[in-house]
């Protein structure tokens, strides 16, 4: 008897010593988080495992800024493990770590506390050894009452430093379960969505490039130029053009895309939600030439033949775009390799300011992966700057046009001419360089072979101008790129 006592104690000593070094992890380094769940293992009794996870789980909501209750009596009259709550989000929380998957009968056991909670919550079924085939069912086909499952493999993933977090992995459970009627567990811990079935058409561009030595029109021209160069714009949004005083506001998102099928993925979630217009513009930068576009599609088909220009080094891709309020740009590197990875990704926002109803802007933001740590800040300069050559006003070389159909005609078949493509004049002419010099801010625009310029007053194609002015430069910055737009004139 006193034997078997005495193991009987030591075992409640080593599972209490267990529990409290468990809990005693304060600091939410991966390590310690590892470490953590390793010790919750060792424990032998089923009941110890679940609390020791139960608040394993209620510290890593804590520490995404969730208010946690343990314990809570929102389930009246049967207890529940956990609530979180944050904003707009409330998560009724139940956690198994038993040696075998969690069954139907814990998914009918949290279905039952959930239906004595209001309507807005949500479920959470977490089981460190994964699900049963009936529960993935039932949670698929009872998507009137969502419940999410996290697997202990999910829990280790998300502290080992992949590139997804718990607000991450929750919105991305629940979209694909309300949205595609699918389950998402093990698979939901890497960053990649299931790519929609039939996405929404891009916008078709407003204008094409047409170069006086090709017949047709194209939406891509290539320039010899290296890193850093502008983004071409035919329309320049101001703003501070507005009643009001102030300089508007900058808003980063930093985006864990992992490759190119991420920075993609990007652009069809900005189309999805109605952040893509018919005015995008973008670059494609290598060391010694740079591919200028119209329009998102052709951006899409172009980023997968990288090898017929880059087998080496790396390619900076920028695409910009406007919207009421404001414009912006999505930049990420793209690295030579049979993986193009994906490094810097960041969308930035200039905006005429921080908007009253700021949903649209937090939708995306957790659309693209970005839950935390998002911060709008005050521009502290104005947003366009103008540089006026009048009276130099230099002769252009034309080389191509940027035209458009005209909007009135029926059917609208004939050009229009609305911006030029010439041979840059501070490369060419020395006069120009010497007496009416870049600003500093438009310094690497010396480095391109040309300009794609605005037209100041339209004309139809088949009435080609003998004569283009450049009359002035316009410039804005998000955080990430330098926008141009040179404006041209014909005499």
């Amino acid at each position: 008897m006193s034997a078997r006592g005495s193991g009987s104690t030591a075992a409640r000593w080593r599972e209490r010593v267990g529990r409290f070094v468990v809990d005693s992890h304060v600091s939410w380094t991966r390590p310690h988080s590892a470490a953590r769940l390793d010790q919750i293992a060792s424990l032998a009794s089923p009941a110890a495992r679940g609390q020791a996870l139960e608040r394993f789980v209620a510290d890593l909501f804590r520490r995404h800024h969730f208010t946690v209750i343990l314990d809570a009596h929102a389930a009246k009259p049967r207890q529940t493990d956990l609530i979180a709550i944050k904003l707009g989000e409330r998560y009724l929380i139940e956690c198994k770590w038993r040696r075998k998957p969690a069954n139907i009968d814990d998914l009918d056991s949290l279905r039952s506390r959930m239906r004595r909670t209001t309507a807005d919550v949500v479920g959470v079924l977490v089981s460190d050894r994964g699900f049963t085939q009936q529960v993935k069912a039932d949670v698929r086909h009872q998507r009137h009452q969502p419940v999410l499952l996290i697997s202990g493999a999910e829990l280790r993933a998300l502290n080992a430093g992949f590139h997804t977090s718990l607000p991450d992995l929750l919105y991305r459970k629940t979209e694909h379960l309300l949205r595609d009627a699918q389950v998402l567990v093990d698979g939901g811990v890497t960053p990649k969505s299931v790519r929609r079935a039939q996405s929404l058409p891009f916008p078709i561009p407003e204008h094409q490039f047409a170069l006086t030595h090709a017949n047709g029109t194209a939406s891509v021209m290539e320039f010899d130029c290296g890193y850093d160069s502008p983004v071409f714009l035919n329309e320049l949004p101001d703003i501070d053009w507005t009643s009001a005083g102030g300089a508007g506001a900058s808003l980063d998102l930093r985006l864990g895309l992992a490759d190119e099928s991420d920075f993609v993925r990007a652009l069809e979630t900005l189309g999805d939600l109605g952040w893509l217009s018919e005015a995008g513009r973008w670059v494609i930068e290598e060391s010694s030439r740079t591919l200028h576009g119209i329009g998102v599609r052709s951006l899409i088909e172009c980023l997968p033949r990288w090898k017929s220009r880059c087998e080496h080094g790396t390619e900076q891709v920028a695409y910009v775009d406007q919207f009421e309020g404001g414009f912006y740009s999505l930049t990420a590197d793209m690295m030579a390799g049979e993986v193009r990875t994906a490094r810097a990704a960041q969308l930035s926002f200039e905006l005429v300011g921080f908007p009253l109803d700021p949903a649209p802007l937090i939708h995306l933001s957790r659309a693209l992966g970005v839950h935390e740590t998002i911060h709008a800040r005050p521009r502290t300069e104005k947003s366009v700057d103008r540089h006026w050559l009048r009276p130099l006003r230099p002769d252009l070389r034309v080389v191509g046009f940027v035209v458009t159909h005209d909007p009135y005609a029926d059917p609208p078949s004939e050009l229009w001419v609305v911006g030029l493509v010439v041979d840059n004049p501070y490369v060419s002419e020395q006069t120009l360089a010497e007496e009416a010099p870049l600003p500093a801010e438009l310094s690497l625009l010396g480095d391109c072979q040309y300009l794609v310029c605005a037209l100041r007053n339209y004309h139809r194609l088949s009435q080609k101008q003998p004569s283009y002015v450049l009359d002035r430069i316009e410039w804005a910055r998000t955080s990430d790129r330098l926008l141009c737009r040179p404006v041209a004139d014909w005499s």
